[in-house]
């Protein structure tokens, strides 16, 4: 059985794309199930035999960490996964199945898909991540959802012991949830992950900025010219969070009811929104953030991108009065104290000029969670 190497105090600095200075206790690299084996025969050995359920066990499952945000050292097992491969199970004239391993990055699977000839996934070209945190958020963009492409999902599961697969509608996918995220987030271990693929490229252009783009450039793309549009705008609007450390969107979109809809509808008339089954809308919650200010707000080491509010950046220098430098570099407690006092200013100023609770997207390890949403 292939041993379960653990590693003791690593930094978390290089494993997240927030890039603030965490520590974690132990980290476990994942190449293969049997080390989950090997994990759970071991924490079996130590345990007796009514506390030797891995699932109860405090873990985080790290792919890129692009998002995650340490906002303190984490004291428990962190497994970074790192399986790789992609296989064409079954194919017809009209469709593929491919599997892909949960360590394999998202981008260059999506672009290894379009080579292959097979398509659905270029409206989600240059997310940042895995395959495996793809499922976790339902990640999403310009009018596609990757759960709208996913056939089934390979996992260990801690309780049991084995893998297996689940289906998309076991998953409990919306909008940039799943059960992974939440009811399932200590239990199962995504492997790998099935996707049904066309053999005909049906391009889905409706959307915000490729509606605009396509309708004056080129009537009929082709699967390569829409993820090149997509890699386009997203690099035109995202910064780097290799130069810029970011975790991407921050909020998620807001949905409210018709009643609050048609409320600030006629407050805010140039207000833009997305109808919704069940007489819901979607609010762009960069259209909000906008409006109030803060593309370009910072606060300490922190602020939002000048392109894209929604993002925010941890910035290398903390932005500091004129003539006033940090000779020593902020703690993890101070970062986060910073960090967290610019998410709530956010927060309260939406919440006061529109009557919107924003939601945070990405996956806070903290012990004291900013808002009731963070569950």
């Amino acid at each position: 059985m292939t041993a379960c190497t653990i590693q003791d105090n690593i930094s978390l600095r290089q494993l997240h794309s927030f890039a603030m200075p965490a520590v974690a206790r132990q980290l476990m690299n994942l190449e293969h199930v049997e080390q989950l084996y090997a994990l759970h025969a071991d924490h079996a050995l130590h345990n007796d035999n009514n506390n030797n359920n891995l699932s109860q066990v405090p873990k985080i499952i790290l792919g890129e960490g692009t998002n995650t945000i340490f906002l303190e050292d984490y004291s428990a097992l962190i497994l970074k996964i790192n399986l790789k491969g992609i296989s064409i199970d079954q194919s017809t004239a009209e469709w593929a199945y491919v599997t892909a391993a949960a360590g394999e990055n998202w981008d260059e699977f999506v672009h290894w898909a379009i080579q292959h000839q097979l398509y659905g996934l270029e409206n989600l070209s240059l997310i940042p991540g895995q395959v495996g945190a793809a499922p976790v958020q339902n990640i999403g963009a310009y009018g596609v959802e990757v759960a709208d492409c996913i056939a089934r999902i390979h996992v260990y599961d801690f309780i049991s012991n084995q893998t297996l697969w689940l289906t998309p509608a076991e998953c409990g996918f919306n909008y940039r949830e799943s059960k992974f995220k939440r009811v399932w987030q200590q239990r199962y271990c995504i492997l790998a992950v099935t996707f049904k693929l066309q053999r005909t490229f049906q391009p889905i252009i409706h959307y915000g900025e490729l509606k605009q783009l396509f309708a004056e450039a080129i009537e009929s793309p082709t699967a390569s010219q829409v993820r090149q549009a997509v890699i386009n705008i997203r690099q035109k609007k995202l910064p780097d969070y290799k130069l810029l450390p970011n975790a991407g969107s921050f909020f998620k979109n807001p949905v409210i009811n018709k009643h609050q809809f048609e409320q600030l509808i006629h407050q805010f008339p140039a207000m833009p929104s997305y109808p919704l089954p069940n007489k819901q809308y979607k609010i762009p919650a960069a259209w909000l953030l906008d409006q109030q200010g803060f593309k370009g707000f910072t606060l300490g080491s922190f602020g939002c991108a000048a392109t894209q509010p929604l993002v925010l950046i941890h910035y290398k220098q903390p932005h500091t009065k004129p003539g006033h430098t940090n000779q020593q570099p902020p703690s993890l407690a101070a970062l986060t104290c910073e960090f967290v006092s610019l998410v709530k200013t956010i927060q309260n100023t939406i919440a006061q000029h529109y009557a919107i609770h924003l939601e945070i997207e990405p996956n806070l390890i903290t012990s004291q969670p900013i808002s009731s949403s963070q569950g």
